[in-house]
């Protein structure tokens, strides 16, 4: 079984280019942390409050660059310490925790 996220999300956690997070609403009109890209740089300044509805409007427009590959277009949610995640079987992962 593999992770839910799509490859250009999971490829974007290892790339040198994301090297920092953000907080940002630009996705969905709630604050969340993800890495920073070119569409919080584009639309952080500007992005409403207005969780859901601002999410529902930007799912069209943050679908597509998962399709084209292009990860300064979409939601890279991650923590802080996103840098410290290994790409392994769950069993593997769950084993070094017991």
């Amino acid at each position: 079984m593999k992770a839910g996220t799509s490859p250009v999300y999971r490829a974007a956690l290892q790339d040198s280019q994301f090297a920092e997070t953000d907080i940002t609403r630009a996705f969905t009109g709630r604050y969340a942390r993800g890495l920073r890209n070119r569409f919080i740089d584009q639309h952080e300044a500007q992005a409403p409050f207005g969780f859901p509805e601002v999410g529902q409007i930007t799912g069209p427009l943050r679908a597509a660059p998962v399709n084209a590959g292009d990860p300064h277009g979409m939601t890279l949610w991650a923590g802080t310490g996103f840098q410290r995640a290994k790409a392994a079987p769950v069993a593997q992962l769950m084993q070094q925790f017991a």
